[in-house]
């Protein structure tokens, strides 16, 4: 199955010369095709940018022409391929690869070559107070990078962030590296949002794949734990100030109000305008529902 952010892409499309998806950080597991645009085909897949935000300097690779390449450069190089394949399609070779393939190409050259592509990652453009209200760590700048991508017409955007596995030393992992990032970063991202008229047509979740056990291990631990856990969400329209479902004491199982992750995914759709009976198809015709959840009707 894809990812949301791909059929987020899918369904909508580009809004201008920068892609409908991209993802920040390289946090994924890949073993069951997490963050990867699956029967959607790869052209719908993330743009992806493993590079820190907080890095001085911060470099998207795939946008820098290397050292010594002007976009003056990368226009001709563009030129001479065009006259190439010109003169390949004479001999009629393959016509709906070639047009495949000048499609893939005209979309990557417009993102390299546009002004907005590079308006959209100039972080340094911010000023430094902003910067520091985020917080000079990856997780910090990459949500202030996140907001300018959405700002600069991105559609979809994941930030990933790892070390969240803690079956040791859980406690002094979160108090000391895994929780200040967010108690910092995450309410200026919905207050930046805010100020800037954003929040109410941009969704904001933070969620992980499932929670913790209530019953610490020997190693002072917290291990794999599949019958609870949360996700918040903010903005389009997310009612503030409201606490749905319930679980026992210990954290350990519901009690009240269950919502499936199918559940959560349908809501994201749909807050994304995206329709609950959206149909694709697998590269061998076979159509697919992508979307099983019911919307949860306390944040619609």
């Amino acid at each position: 199955y894809p990812c949301i952010g791909s059929v987020a892409g899918y369904h909508h499309g580009f809004r201008n010369a920068l892609p409908p998806f991209v993802q920040l950080g390289n946090q994924i597991d890949r073993r069951f095709g997490g963050g990867t645009s699956g029967i959607l085909g790869l052209e719908h897949g993330p743009f992806e940018i493993e590079a820190d935000p907080n890095a001085n300097p911060f470099i998207v690779r795939d946008i820098t022409p290397p050292t010594g390449v002007s976009l003056e450069r990368v226009d001709r190089r563009q030129a001479v391929l065009r006259r190439i394949d010109d003169l390949q399609r004479a001999e009629e070779l393959q016509p709906i690869a070639f047009q495949s393939l000048d499609e893939h190409y005209h979309t990557a050259h417009r993102m390299i070559t546009s002004p907005e592509t590079k308006q959209a990652f100039a972080l340094d453009q911010e000023s430094p107070g902003l910067r520091e209200a985020y917080g000079k760590h990856r997780f910090g700048q990459s949500l202030l990078l996140a907001r300018r991508l959405i700002e600069s017409g991105v559609r979809f955007v994941t930030v990933t962030d790892g070390g969240w596995d803690t079956h040791q030393n859980n406690f002094k992992s979160l108090k000391d590296s895994r929780l200040p990032p967010i108690d910092q970063a995450l309410p200026q991202l919905l207050i930046d949002l805010e100020d800037r008229g954003l929040l109410d047509s941009t969704l904001v979740c933070w969620l992980t794949d499932f929670g913790r056990t209530p019953i610490v291990n020997s190693a002072s631990g917290r291990d794999h734990w599949a019958s609870s856990g949360f996700a918040i969400m903010a903005g389009a329209g997310i009612p503030g100030g409201h606490v749905l479902g319930e679980t026992t004491a210990d954290g350990g199982a519901v009690a009240k109000d269950e919502y499936l992750s199918e559940d959560l995914a349908t809501t994201i759709y749909m807050k994304l305008g995206i329709p609950a009976d959206l149909i694709a198809h697998s590269p061998d015709g076979r159509p697919i529902r992508l979307i099983e959840g019911k919307p949860i009707r306390e944040w619609m």
